[in-house]
């Protein structure tokens, strides 16, 4: 494709460097048949009648693409509910949809009628408006998709220099529509208006759930639908997750729920964690595939080697750690619902999944982690792997008037499934007095006599508590954290990106989230 962009580029440059050098300015303005004018001109009459001929089969073969791909709109309207059901049907044996390209071609001989009998110029400029209208929303959907990380939308190729790139297409393309003129700028506010229209009165009751109406942010999701609304979705969502896929299979009784997305360093790291956190008996591994809307779910129900593969490791887990492990595998088209159905149905204390260290939440789009954080009912875990494969001593990182207890009764538990030492650390600023230094000190002593692992205190005085947990990080192989404070209103609106404290470590992070923390 990139190949085929710059080849047409250079054509179109040269093409249009001819026209300029050899039609003057006032004319080629109002000359709508540009190419039959140079080529009559530079090579006679005949010429010109062939590169007209030549640029009308061109037309043809575009209008015949144009047909194929635009026919798959209504179709996959009619599979998202928006349209009539028999525009979602297809061939028998071509596998192609008969009712929507037949309907496609007759809104082109229409088109076609309207071009010999109206305005071609002005047309044109509506079309071009139209292509623009489509550049500049495909460019909102790659930030919105990024921002979002939803699990399907891994392509082979993505855009460098991110987001620079896709900013600079939607503001050029506005800026190509002001230029276009009036009458097709307010044609598409028109369409805009009309489309928001119809969403509200008509698309928000179909199936189908987009990226942004699902993972939105506050303000975004305020502009899309209302809370009585997003409730009764959500619980319709649940539902059909709950009746088509969570089959009554999975336990009933597991302490931890592990997700597995298919992007872990090390699927069995993961699992180790849950069952070092884990008080009950059995652990659920769930190994969840989130596919686009219109994808069949029906598709992917004959498990894949991937899976197979997986099923066997975590056997081989389970038989060498002495861990009791049931692995089901699932296909969604909401990982985040899925998710949250699991947490339910399982009634779980902890849900443990695999984490980046990406912490994002922008204006308008957010993680879906930001999302399960604030709405499953267990406690929450997110393990970032950096590698290490041994664990022998945790630190254990807090602030002050966390739950101290809670945190630290983890940390042991995590210490004697892997016979690890316990360090708990503080960080102070360089101006707090001494006595307020021991008394944490004495503080400290006083919990940590209650666990069963080797323990001992470490407290430091510094002003940048990223950098001396960073620091700290490199003689320890897992690093325990607590949720970070709140969001403050300039995170919100430029996206607070990375955790700092689990980019800066050098070791393994394991973030908790506690119920009332």
């Amino acid at each position: 494709m990139i190949l085929s962009l710059l080849i047409m580029t250079i054509i179109y440059v040269f093409v249009t460097f001819v026209l300029v050098g050899n039609i003057p300015m006032d004319s080629l303005k109002t000359d709508i048949k540009p190419i039959y004018t140079i080529s009559n001109l530079l090579g006679g009459e005949y010429i010109g009648y062939i590169a007209a001929g030549v640029g009308v089969i061109t037309l043809i073969s575009m209008a015949n693409s144009g047909v194929l791909a635009a026919s798959r709109f209504p179709f996959a309207m009619s599979r998202d509910k928006l349209l009539p059901t028999f525009m979602g049907k297809v061939h028998s044996k071509y596998l192609t949809p008969v009712a929507t390209i037949i309907i496609t071609c007759v809104a082109m001989v229409a088109m076609a009628l309207v071009i010999l009998f109206l305005d071609v110029e002005k047309i044109a400029k509506l079309a071009s408006a139209f292509m623009v209208m489509m550049f500049v929303a495909v460019n909102a959907a790659v930030i919105v998709l990024r921002e979002t990380s939803a699990q399907w939308y891994n392509p082979p190729y993505r855009s460098p220099l991110y987001p620079f790139v896709q900013i600079f297409g939607i503001i050029s393309g506005v800026i190509l529509l002001v230029f276009l003129g009036f009458m097709p700028f307010m044609a598409i506010l028109t369409i805009i208006a009309l489309g928001i229209i119809i969403y509200f009165y008509f698309g928000k009751k179909t199936a189908r759930t987009g990226v942004l109406r699902r993972y939105g942010h506050r303000p975004a999701l305020y502009l899309l639908y209302n809370k009585k609304n997003k409730e009764r979705r959500n619980i319709e969502r649940q539902r059909e997750i709950d009746s088509q896929f969570l089959d009554g299979k999975l336990a009933s009784d597991a302490g931890v729920v592990v997700p597995l997305l298919g992007n872990e360093n090390s699927p069995e790291m993961l699992i180790e964690m849950g069952a070092a956190i884990n008080k009950r008996e059995q652990l659920q591994a769930v190994n969840i595939t989130e596919v686009p809307n219109q994808t069949f779910l029906d598709a992917f129900m004959e498990d894949s080697p991937k899976i197979t593969s997986l099923a066997r490791r975590i056997s081989g887990l389970a038989r060498a750690k002495n861990i009791n492990i049931d692995f089901e595998a699932v296909v969604t088209h909401d990982v985040s619902n899925t998710i949250h159905a699991l947490s339910n149905q399982t009634n779980c204390d902890w849900l443990v999944m695999g984490w980046n260290g990406r912490a994002h939440n922008g204006i308008l789009v957010r993680n879906p982690i930001g999302w399960l954080v604030t709405h499953i009912d267990s406690d929450f875990a997110l393990f970032k792997d950096n590698g290490v494969r041994h664990i022998g001593k945790v630190l254990l990182a807090l602030r002050p008037g966390r739950k101290d207890k809670n945190f630290i009764a983890i940390a042991d538990r995590i210490c004697q499934f892997y016979d690890a030492s316990l360090t708990l650390l503080h960080v102070l600023p360089t101006q707090t007095p001494k006595d307020v230094k021991e008394e944490m000190r004495q503080t400290s002593l006083t919990l940590l006599q209650k666990v069963n692992t080797q323990s001992e205190v470490i407290i430091l005085k510094s002003d940048d508590s990223i950098n001396a947990i960073s620091k700290t990080s490199a003689g320890y192989d897992l690093l325990i954290l607590g949720t970070p404070q709140k969001d403050n209103w300039i995170s919100v609106l430029v996206g607070t990106g990375k955790d700092k404290f689990a980019e800066k470590s050098a070791c393994s992070v394991l973030r908790l989230t506690m119920k009332g923390d």
